[in-house]
């Protein structure tokens, strides 16, 4: 929860009033969903936290049968991982200790989609394991994302390459500003996959 509430207050000081949203199951839709999370959240006015409070020990994973809708909220949005119970970043300046506990895993439905797809600006991804049947990890479409302390094409462990069908990360038309990674130890990705630009992405 001290977590959750960290970078609550750090949105909320960045644009004034943010909503949290958070995710209790790993349900392909409805209430307390992802899916639905990400819908809540490009509805409501002001930048926005998508949390995590999954009951229960160990890797929750979320395999959505249908791509997810992609990233839309113009006042930005943060969707961190590290937020569930059990998940912890890195701490280590050589070397990976992170401990993230929350899986976006694409399927058969995902193939010809992004995992993720972020196309508001001033967006965050923190803390998510993104691997599975997914044509790229994460897609940033927009300016000024944040893609940080991800695992990418590989497993929870961190250690297994899971890039059969999935792109690491694309940073694709006239997006500028983008930062994949960063100048903290918590900020370090773990990525196996391409991780590419096309266009004038100033990243």
């Amino acid at each position: 929860m001290l977590a959750a509430s960290a970078i609550c207050l750090l949105v909320a000081g960045r644009t004034g009033l943010a909503a949290t949203f958070t995710v209790i199951n790993t349900t392909d839709s409805g209430p307390g969903s992802l899916r639905q999370a990400i819908l809540n959240s490009n509805a409501a006015a002001g930048a926005d936290l998508i949390a995590f409070n999954i009951p229960g020990p160990g890797i929750h994973t979320i395999s959505p049968l249908s791509p997810l809708p992609a990233l839309t909220d113009d006042a930005g949005v943060t969707i961190d991982g590290y937020t569930q119970p059990g998940s912890s970043p890195n701490t280590l300046t050589s070397g990976d200790d992170a401990k993230p506990t929350i899986e976006l895993q694409g399927s058969v439905g995902t193939a010809s989609a992004p995992c993720l797809d972020i196309e508001a600006p001033n967006t965050t991804v923190r803390g998510l394991v993104v691997d599975g049947t997914c044509i790229y990890g994460i897609v940033a479409g927009s300016s000024h994302a944040t893609i940080a302390g991800d695992f990418v094409g590989v497993d929870p462990s961190g250690t297994v390459s899971q890039t059969p069908g999935i792109y690491g990360i694309g940073l694709f038309g006239g997006s500028s500003g983008n930062v994949v990674g960063g100048p903290n130890p918590s900020d370090r990705n773990v990525i196996s996959g391409v991780v590419g630009s096309q266009g004038t992405n100033g990243a």
